[in-house]
């Protein structure tokens, strides 16, 4: 019996692809729930968290399973410090945008 309710979900569950309005939802969804969760977490579990976190990467980069960039060959290291490159420049886009935002909003 619970063989065929595993079966019947593996069936039903459908890959979306990722550049899908679907897919897209479906992530704003999870990191809303995610955004939730830890923004009702107080300081002492949060640090719990960090910890936990720290350990797992610790873990992950001892398996060899997260790469140094000193580990990486000349093209990896490109394609990383592009990608590093673009995030932070979104970051810092996002940034002042919400600054803009602020500033230029009338007072109530």
């Amino acid at each position: 019996m619970e063989t065929l309710d595993k079966e019947k979900k593996k069936r039903t569950r459908k890959q979306l692809k990722k550049d899908s309005a679907a897919y897209l939802r479906q992530r704003e969804k999870a990191n809303a729930r995610k955004r939730k969760f830890l923004d009702k977490m107080t300081e002492q579990q949060k640090e719990i968290k960090r910890a936990k976190d720290r350990e797992y990467y610790k873990k992950k980069k001892e398996e060899n399973k997260v790469k140094k960039i000193s580990d990486m060959t000349e093209r990896e290291k490109r394609k990383q410090r592009k990608d590093w490159k673009k995030a932070s420049k979104k970051y810092r886009d996002k940034k002042k945008g919400l600054a803009n935002l602020i500033s230029n909003t009338p007072p109530e």
